[in-house]
C-alpha cells in the first residue's frame, strides 16, 4: 500500500509530461464497462439494386473513319418476298412453220433437226396406203440416202396451206443439173410433231 502511494504521483507526472510534449502521443480511452454496444449490422442492398449493379453495360466504341472513305453500311435491306415461279415459256409453233422447218432442215442436211420434227412413231406413206418408212430410225436412214444420192438437191415450197391438223404443201426438189420434180406432201401434225406424211407424185 505504501508502494502504491509512492508510485502514483510519479506515474501521474509521467502521463502529464507525455501529454504536454510535442511527440504526438494521443491518450487512449479504454471502456471497461460490462455492457458493450453492438455494432450496427450492415444494411443489405435491395436485390434489384445489386443485380443492376452487377450487369456491365458495354459502351459503344466509335470506329475511326479515314477522310474520303465511303461510309460503312450498317443495315442490310430485307430481301423481297419470292414471287411465283414461272415455267419457261414454250410458244406453240404453227403447222405451216413446222413444215417450213422441215424444208429448211432438208436444205441444210441437218438430220438432227429433221428428227426433232417427227414423232418417235411417225410414218411416211406412198399413196394410197403403202408404208414407206416407220419410226425415226427408218426415216433418218431414208434422209441420209437421199442426201447421198443427190448432194446438191434443194427443196422449195410453192404453196403451204393448213386445215386443222393437216398441212398440204407443194414442194419442188431441184438438182444441180437444173432438173426438178414437184410433189404434193400432206402432213398430219399432232403435239408439234409430224405423225404421218403422204407423198403424192
Amino acid at each position: 500500500m505504501n508502494i502504491r502511494k509512492t508510485a502514483l504521483p510519479s506515474l501521474l507526472a509521467l502521463l502529464w509530461v507525455g501529454c504536454t510534449t510535442s511527440s504526438g502521443f494521443d491518450p487512449v480511452e479504454v471502456d471497461l464497462s460490462a455492457k458493450k454496444t453492438p455494432l450496427p449490422a450492415a444494411t443489405a442492398a435491395p436485390a434489384s439494386t445489386t443485380r443492376a449493379a452487377s450487369i456491365a453495360v458495354p459502351t459503344p466504341v466509335a470506329t475511326p473513319v479515314e477522310p474520303g472513305a465511303p461510309a460503312a453500311v450498317t443495315s442490310t435491306p430485307s430481301p423481297a418476298p419470292p414471287g411465283p415461279v414461272q415455267a419457261p415459256s414454250t410458244s406453240p409453233v404453227s403447222p405451216e412453220a413446222l413444215i417450213r422447218s422441215r424444208i429448211e432442215g432438208y436444205n441444210r442436211r441437218d438430220t438432227e433437226l429433221l428428227m426433232r420434227l417427227y414423232s418417235p412413231d411417225a410414218r411416211i406413206y406412198d399413196p394410197p396406203e403403202r408404208l414407206r418408212d416407220s419410226g425415226q430410225a427408218r426415216i433418218r436412214q431414208a434422209y441420209i440416202r437421199r442426201f447421198a444420192a443427190a448432194p446438191e438437191s434443194r427443196l422449195e415450197a410453192d404453196d403451204i396451206r393448213s386445215q386443222g391438223s393437216y398441212v398440204v404443201s407443194r414442194e419442188t426438189e431441184s438438182t444441180g443439173a437444173g432438173q426438178g420434180s414437184s410433189v404434193l406432201v400432206i402432213s398430219e401434225v399432232r403435239d408439234q410433231r409430224i405423225v404421218r406424211e403422204w407423198i403424192l407424185r
